[in-house]
């Protein structure tokens, strides 16, 4: 049997093919050497390479050429296509990786903190006027954000978005929720400005999938006084002298929020017809979540009769050719925390009645008390229940009805018809009952 060969004899050896170990051989081309298995398997010569000189020493050689020697003659195998399935299998997933990785864009040479004040200006556009506004919108985005304020807007990834937000994503979950729903809105406006190229990279339910979960928490509720105090209630509020009791009692009546009634103007009053037209329009209504326009709201006896003694009393204002009916000290709007007082001097404690909670106290007398359709009682309360394709054929606002439920409303708070405690449970009160009384 041949002799193996030595390194030193290895490298004197000249141009050609050399046996250098069993079915091991070095091939001399220029300036190479590489390390060739040869075998025969079904008749057919078969050559394997496995690697230079340069990175392969003589003994992994020879330990490499006897591992293949025991693979082909022992278990059959023929090892260069399967070196060749190895290597293809290499490029993919080579060719793969190399398409994850981010593409380097080129830097638009403006800052996300730049992207934000045009979105926020772009945004304002459909707000309702406030001279913080647009302070409001920013602060929380700069504040959880901060980090990104000053890169680049193409450097912006929602990887760095989400390392921001998660810190406050289950201690402060809806502030946190709602700047990541104003980052998309803000990558949006530069991506339209052309600061960024291709898709918003920030999809708002992609990072909530990888932010943690959050565990819903129960709604509460504002406290609403009981049905049976309202009377009694709104008995002292007219015996009280302060302004805010007469506009507090007037907001109980009218069943609307503080913010409506506390800005109402006389412009917005046809006594006449009965009626208080609350200004709609995204950018101006005073209405939450009320997109038709002007909302109508019918006057009971009980308002008519504090807006006559509103204008009875009424001052000249020579400043406001149109004042408020029922302004605050220093000729500003009524708050609900400036309201809650009065409940709090009754005997209501926090937790048992609140202001907007004499809404629920309202829509428990229209459900229990009062006949009429649903939607008639919802928009007593600028309620819209109706879905789109039903509001855009019932487009009215059932205003006849709710003025007989609003009446009876304020027949009950004023003490002129009570509810029938016979039997189990109250009984319906007919509205006309109620209008008559």
């Amino acid at each position: 049997m041949p002799k193996s060969l030595t390194e030193r004899q290895i490298a004197r050896l000249h141009q050609g093919t050399h046996r250098c170990a069993p079915s091991l051989y070095i091939q001399i081309r220029g300036g190479s050497r590489l390390w060739i298995y040869r075998y025969l398997l079904a008749g057919k010569a078969r050559s394997l390479s496995l690697g230079s000189l340069d990175t392969v020493t003589l003994d992994e050689a020879i330990a490499a050429a006897a591992a293949a020697r025991v693979r082909v003659r022992r278990d059959g195998v023929d090892v260069v296509p399967e070196r060749r399935a190895e290597r293809t299998a290499e490029v993919v997933k080579l060719a793969e990786a190399r398409a994850l990785e981010p593409v380097p864009l080129r830097k638009s040479g403006h800052t996300f903190g730049e992207a934000i004040d045009v979105a926020a200006q772009e945004e304002s556009r459909n707000w309702k006027p406030h001279p913080d506004a647009i302070a409001k919108w920013t602060g929380p985005i700069k504040k959880y954000c901060g980090a990104l304020v000053s890169k680049d807007v193409t450097q912006v990834r929602e990887a760095d978005v989400i390392e921001c937000l998660l810190p406050y994503w289950t201690t402060s979950h809806q502030t946190a929720l709602r700047t990541l729903g104003r980052v998309v809105c803000i990558m949006g406006h530069a991506r339209r400005l052309g600061w960024i190229a291709g898709d918003n990279p920030i999809v708002q339910e992609r990072a909530k999938e990888k932010l943690p979960r959050v565990t819903k928490t129960k709604a509460r509720h504002h406290p609403a006084m009981p049905l049976r105090a309202v009377p009694d209630f709104v008995k002292g509020l007219r015996a009280n002298p302060n302004p805010m009791a007469q506009f507090f009692e007037f907001l109980i009546l009218a069943g609307t929020r503080c913010n409506e009634a506390a800005g109402a103007r006389w412009s917005e009053f046809d006594l006449k017809e009965k009626l208080w037209i609350i200004p709609g329009g995204h950018a101006v209504s005073r209405l939450k979540r009320w997109q038709h326009g002007d909302f109508r709201v019918p006057l009971s006896d009980g308002m008519l009769a504090i807006l006559q003694a509103r204008q009875a009393a009424r001052e000249a204002d020579e400043d406001d050719a149109d004042p408020l009916v029922f302004p605050a000290p220093k000729a500003r709007a009524w708050t609900a925390l400036q309201v809650t007082k009065l409940l709090r001097d009754a005997g209501f404690a926090k937790g048992v009645a609140s202001v907007h909670g004499m809404r629920s106290t309202l829509r428990q007398f229209l459900a229990e008390h009062c006949e009429g359709e649903r939607v008639a009682k919802e928009l007593c309360l600028a309620h819209e229940t109706r879905e789109d394709t039903e509001a855009a054929y019932d487009r009215g606002d059932y205003l006849r009805e709710r003025r007989g439920m609003m009446a009876a409303w304020g027949a009950y708070c004023g003490g002129r018809v009570s509810l029938d405690t016979a039997g189990a449970g109250a009984t319906v009160l007919p509205l006309r009952h109620a209008i008559a009384a």
